[in-house]
């Protein structure tokens, strides 16, 4: 955000795009917000004592949403592109949009299964679970994972992995990514590589769930096994394997942390059996050479 001054201020968000601070060009914290689970917003000086409004003129809050303030004060809707969302309670101001037939005439204007595609309340925010699920276009409330992955499939560190993958075929001529998907996983687990299936899966919990830059990290180190496209399942494979999705995603950089964060991984092969990192310490070579797929195509 750049002021008339010409100062600078860059934004701190947390996992739903809710900026929670101002930075100055210093890096400073000069301003901070806070919110309820439904967004309704708290300005704070840096000491955390409340401001009526920003001093800097910040009009993102809750969920990177243009806050507008109308009535003197005594109404703050935020614009989520197909209705206006209400902070205070919770609610979109405007019915559920999808279903609706412009086209009109002796056609039925609403179509009902599209209609309640999200729910039977079409009033209702997010299921009522804003803290798992974002709503980018007031039409469809989306786990955040499911709303942040186009974006990251973009970032400039994912890039040039997912298009090495969509590239990457096995020895029978199969793509070796056919889908990224976000669902439930056991506690703990950020994400894995199916081979068989060529699916990636980035997992999703109740509650806030991982951070941006733990799916991205998630994300690239799949796309890592989605590259290598192996079905091995040997203990040294294995570990060589990991080694190079750690080593590649940022997780570690030194050849001993690289190896007991492969380890963690695969500790359960079965042919690790009796065995522990230390077996590897020295063995792989590090830092990894990016693995090429069985076959490219381009």
């Amino acid at each position: 955000m750049r002021l008339p001054t010409e100062t600078e201020y860059l934004y701190g968000h947390d996992h739903l795009y809710s900026v929670v601070c101002l930075f100055d060009e210093s890096g400073s914290v000069q301003e901070r917000c806070e919110y309820d689970a439904y967004g309704k917003v708290i300005v704070l000086s840096t000491n955390y004592e409340p401001r009526t409004t920003s001093l800097y003129g910040n009009p993102y809050t809750f969920t990177g949403r243009e806050l507008d303030i109308l009535d003197g004060g005594n109404l703050q809707v935020m614009y989520y592109r197909a209705r206006y969302y209400d902070a205070d309670t919770g609610r979109f101001g405007q019915r559920e949009p999808l279903g609706a037939n412009p086209v009109g005439g002796k056609e039925n204007p609403f179509k009902v299964q599209r209609q309640y595609a999200s729910g039977m309340n079409i009033y209702e925010y997010t299921k009522s679970n804003p803290v798992k699920y974002l709503d980018t276009d007031g039409l469809m409330p989306k786990a955040c994972c499911e709303a942040l992955l186009p974006h990251l499939l973009t970032h400039p560190r994912v890039r040039p992995y997912h298009d090495k993958a969509r590239k990457s075929y096995d020895l029978n001529g199969k793509p070796c990514l056919k889908e990224i998907k976000c669902k439930p996983c056991p506690a703990g687990q950020m994400g894995a590589y199916y081979p068989k299936e060529k699916i990636i899966v980035l997992c999703t919990h109740e509650g806030p769930g991982f951070t941006r830059p733990q799916v991205l990290e998630t994300l690239i180190h799949e796309l890592v096994h989605a590259i290598q496209c192996d079905y091995s399942y040997s203990c040294g494979r294995c570990m060589a394997k990991e080694v190079e999705a750690y080593y590649t995603d940022g997780s570690c950089t030194t050849d001993i942390d690289c190896v007991d964060a492969a380890w963690r991984s695969c500790a359960g092969v079965s042919s690790c059996s009796g065995k522990g990192p230390a077996d590897y310490y020295g063995k792989i070579p590090f830092p990894p050479q990016p693995s090429n797929p069985p076959r490219e195509k381009d």
